[in-house]
């Protein structure tokens, strides 16, 4: 189970980041993609990472 919570933390660290490093590609001046596309993807990914967290955490608690 210790294998199981180390890769949930380290899937859910990455999608934090990600939303981190979208977030700040908002601040270029030329970014290809609309700005309304990234903010979506930023906030599908930091979702994402707060669930995985969630979960994580969960199931360090009760197992």
């Amino acid at each position: 189970m210790n294998l199981v919570t180390l890769v949930l933390f380290l899937i859910g660290i990455f999608c934090i980041m990600r939303a981190a490093l979208l977030l700040l590609s908002l601040r270029q001046k030329r970014a290809y993609p609309p700005a309304l596309l990234l903010k979506q993807r930023a906030l599908f990914s930091g979702c994402l990472g707060a669930l995985i967290l969630l979960c994580m955490l969960l199931i360090c608690l009760f197992v």
